[in-house]
């Protein structure tokens, strides 16, 4: 393994000197391994022999490079001396070795002025970076604060956006501000931001860091249309008060190829027997080619729940939400798995209309009772007077 190596350094003043060792590697970084950096600053002023040169400082720094295919690789170290006396220049000569063996990966040596500050001052403190605003397919507002001057005024801003995969930087030179918008990054990839502060003697160290990943960017001719995704379902049952079933996706003929491999979400509304939303759902997803579908399970509390309503879209930033279909209306079924008004027939399996009660004949079932007791009564007064005895005639 072999690396080439560079610097990003500031002589500041008398004392103190800062530098970033950057490591490129050409080959993919198949497991992670140790290394060291042994650092050397040395009095250039009076000759270009590096050996010759009087030694000031040494240090080294020991660091682990991650696994981190395919090739390029980058690594950014940090180093910092204090207390380096008043020269007219120094001499940074790195030495990059693997740490088990020893084994030489790359060296450098870079020579520096020395920028002598006017009198006390010293560079600005690192500005304070705040959380990051506003990200889109390729923009990001970035804002902060200011710490110490160093006692000089301040008189510039440098914004920084960095490819965490590549490594690659991209710097805005701006002026005394506290807030501005980083553009022209790609989408869909992953950044590190970082901010400097300037004034007449250097530039402050960096502000903290913070990561973020650009959306995807919206289709230049804006060609979406309701008509790019289909939506079905494989059927809704109702049942212990909860909804499950499934929703399928299918990218149609028109779905536009921009937005074929980029994130989209689909959406999906829980409604109540009132029509008011109780529940409101996003699931990310992919589509890779036309004709690709997606099935999304449901398993959600019913609430008095009678329909879902789903429906396909793009989020290219939280204020810009593009539908790819219309929306679809699905009436939920009982645990039987039939709508409403229906029941499943044990011979068929297939759901039919619940046939009505079948009408009963009315009957009067008063007069039996009158017949009855009429007849009872005749013949009760037929054994009572059969029973009374005779008066005799006087």
């Amino acid at each position: 393994m072999v690396f080439s190596v560079g610097f990003v350094a500031n002589f500041y003043d008398d004392q103190t000197l800062t530098f970033t060792v950057g490591l490129t590697s050409s080959t993919s970084i198949t497991s992670a391994f140790a290394y060291h950096i042994d650092a050397e600053i040395r009095d250039a002023t009076n000759t270009l022999n590096f050996s010759l040169m009087p030694l000031l400082k040494t240090l080294r720094k020991n660091d682990t490079f991650p696994l981190a295919p395919p090739a390029p690789n980058f690594r950014d170290v940090d180093f910092t001396f204090n207390s380096l006396g008043p020269v007219g220049k120094v001499a940074i000569q790195v030495k990059v070795a693997d740490d088990n063996t020893n084994f030489p990966l790359g060296e450098a040596l870079v020579i520096i002025p020395n920028v002598t500050p006017p009198s006390s001052a010293l560079v600005p403190q690192s500005p304070m970076i705040n959380p990051l605003t506003n990200i889109t397919g390729n923009s990001v507002d970035v804002s902060w604060s200011f710490g110490s001057d160093g006692g000089s005024p301040l008189t510039g801003v440098r914004v920084q956006a960095r490819v965490i995969a590549t490594g690659a930087r991209t710097n805005f030179n701006i002026g005394v501000v506290t807030s501005f918008t980083v553009t022209g990054l790609e989408p869909l990839t992953e950044y590190n931001v970082r901010v400097f502060a300037s004034n007449a003697v250097g530039e402050s160290p960096r502000s903290t860091i913070n990561e973020f990943a650009t959306l995807v960017a919206p289709p230049e001719d804006d060609t979406i249309t309701t008509d790019m995704v289909t939506i079905s379902a494989g059927g809704f049952e109702l049942k212990n008060d909860r909804i499950t079933g499934t929703i399928d996706f299918v990218a149609t003929p028109q779905f536009n190829p921009f937005w074929l491999n980029k994130p989209i979400e689909s959406f999906i509304q829980f409604r109540d027997v009132n029509d008011q939303v109780y529940l409101f759902k996003t699931q990310p997803m992919t589509f890779f080619s036309i004709g690709t579908s997606f099935t999304q399970l449901v398993n959600e509390p019913a609430s008095g729940n009678k329909m879902v309503k789903v429906q396909f879209f793009t989020r290219v930033s939280d204020a810009d939400i593009r539908p790819f279909s219309t929306t679809k209306e699905f009436i939920l079924n009982d645990s039987t798995g039939c709508p409403a008004g229906m029941q499943k027939n044990p011979d068929t399996g297939m759901c039919e209309p619940i046939p009505p009660e079948p009408e009963i004949e009315e009957k009067n079932h008063f007069t039996p009772l009158i017949v009855g007791a009429l007849a009872l009564g005749f013949i009760g007064s037929s054994l009572l007077d059969k029973k009374q005895p005779k008066r005799r005639k006087r």
